[in-house]
């Protein structure tokens, strides 16, 4: 899972987003309870404005003792284009 993480970090870093989406993905479907590929992904789809999927990034970080950013609390008072 590291392996993916990484290799999404570089990819978000350079703006292929895509890319990164599918290395995160790839990572927790590797190991579930990692933190860093779900919260990275969460912020991806925050700035795409998937909100829909933010929301159930947000309750499996909840279910998980995830700490996360507050400007995602807003996540429901807006509209999901997915």
């Amino acid at each position: 899972g590291k392996y993916y993480i990484s290799r999404g970090q570089t990819y978000q870093k350079l703006g292929l987003i895509d890319k990164a989406l599918i290395d995160y993905n790839t990572a927790i479907d590797l190991k579930t309870d990692h933190p860093t590929a779900v919260l990275n992904r969460m912020e991806i789809n925050y700035n795409k404005g998937y909100y829909t999927l933010v929301e159930k990034d947000l309750k499996y970080c909840k279910e998980n003792n995830i700490s996360v950013d507050d400007k995602y609390s807003l996540i429901n008072n807006r509209t999901s284009p997915n």
